[in-house]
């Protein structure tokens, strides 16, 4: 807790020599902001819309999920591109990404799965983001979700197994397959309580390796920053905050070694152990303020999928940090990507 506050305390200092939120600069340097195009009118909806052209567009590095059942253990990282236009209290946003084949549900086979994709929202207004993977039971997602051949959805999730369609307006998209790629554009209207930057991720699921439920890739969470709207000092602040460590990743690694993490977790050139969520990608899903809460308050949510943890007990055992330990171990994390 010291680390974080003396995190705290350097970003505030550094606010009085820079113009910018310092916070926004700070997490500008981490990655994790987009920015929102203006749209004249309502956003387009066409992929050939010429506004397209001049919307900021963002590469994402998308990883495969390893935490649940089935596993995707054999899968690499992938390239989302993403641009973002809003106006009219709505927002569109399009996404391409490579896929060697286009799949579709047919009814005929129990074991041929769609290529589908997500984009992620917190349901409920804070500055705590929820779990990446399809947020937590107190800290649920809002959805809009896609699958090819089929109707695209809002829904709700509040954990792995969880998804559940809401009533309201389902995103409109304009989804098209060519030449190895998906493009689409999702639009919908923007919650009411929609601020910026607003917490956005993404997720897409290939049919020919058998995506479904788990079996994905999905970014880590992103700020977008809204046209129009102030940024709130507050949440800036408070994501600044989880977008940080003060550690060394070199002695976090060594760290790792002597605490025996790799008996549990799956670590890079370690055995693929499962008695605890696989770290390989850790630091490019995952912010260091969840990584930290993981370990610190390790059953405050256990990760659905697999045994965990049993009646509420998380597996990962109570251990004493001095100094900066823990710091240094979340830089480690933080470093895998």
């Amino acid at each position: 807790m010291k680390s974080v506050c003396w995190l705290l305390a350097l970003i505030l200092a550094v606010g009085s020599a820079l113009a910018a939120p310092p916070e926004l600069d700070l997490l500008r340097q981490s990655g994790r902001v987009m920015d929102a195009g203006v749209a004249a009118d309502m956003p387009p909806l066409s992929q050939g819309d010429p506004a397209w052209g001049a919307a900021p567009a963002m590469l994402l590095k998308i990883y495969p999920q390893r935490s649940t059942a089935p596993g995707f253990e054999e899968a690499t990282p992938a390239t989302l591109k993403v641009q973002a236009l809003a106006g009219k209290g709505h927002l569109a946003l399009r996404l391409a990404w490579a896929d060697k084949s286009e799949d579709r549900p047919d009814p005929r086979s129990t074991d041929r799965f769609a290529d589908a994709a997500a984009v992620q929202f917190p349901a409920k207004p804070g500055r705590l983001l929820p779990y990446i993977g399809m947020g937590e039971p107190n800290n649920p997602v809002s959805l809009w979700f896609w699958r090819a051949g089929t109707v695209p959805e809002l829904a709700e999730a509040r954990g792995f197994g969880s998804l559940t369609v809401l009533p309201g307006a389902a995103p409109e998209v304009d989804a098209v397959y060519s030449a190895g790629e998906w493009t689409m554009v999702l639009r919908a209207p923007l919650a009411a309580d929609a601020g910026s930057p607003l917490p956005v991720a993404f997720a897409v699921w290939d049919g020919a390796a058998q995506g479904r439920d788990g079996r994905k890739w999905l970014s880590s969470w992103q700020l977008l920053r809204l046209p129009n709207m102030r940024d709130e000092r507050a949440r800036l602040r408070a994501f600044a905050a989880e977008a940080f460590t003060v550690g060394n990743a070199m002695r976090g690694e060594k760290l790792a070694a002597e605490r025996g993490c790799s008996a549990c977790h799956r670590l890079p050139d370690g055995p693929a152990f499962d008695t605890g969520p696989a770290l390989l990608n850790a630091g490019g899903i995952h912010w260091p303020g969840y990584l930290r809460r993981s370990i610190l308050q390790a059953s405050s949510f256990i990760v659905p999928g697999r045994s965990y943890g049993a009646n509420g007990i998380s597996l990962m055992p109570d251990m004493e940090w001095r100094g900066g330990e823990m710091e240094d171990l979340v830089a480690y994390l933080t470093s895998l990507k």
